[in-house]
């Protein structure tokens, strides 16, 4: 072929950089939380209710993060505690 094929290396794996539990936003006095999913799995029923504390607490917004987990932000200062 005339190239020389290069040594695998193995997979690359992302860094645990995720911020765990209740974190401060940058905006003052909002806070979102991390919530680690073991391998990235929930059933439909942990779903809703995680959609449903998102709605009661926060603005009803979900995030995925490059490591599987959900974030759930603006979370007012009330709220964390119960996180």
């Amino acid at each position: 072929m005339g190239k020389k094929f290069q040594q695998y290396a193995g997979p690359v794996f992302i860094r645990r950089t995720d911020h765990e539990g209740v974190q401060p936003q940058k905006v003052e006095g909002y806070w979102y939380v991390n919530i680690p999913l073991l391998g990235g799995r929930l059933t439909s029923s942990l779903m809703i209710q995680i959609a449903d504390l998102a709605d009661k607490f926060g603005s009803g917004e979900l995030r995925l993060t490059p490591t599987q987990n959900i974030i759930m932000p603006n979370i007012k200062e009330d709220g964390k505690k119960l996180f």
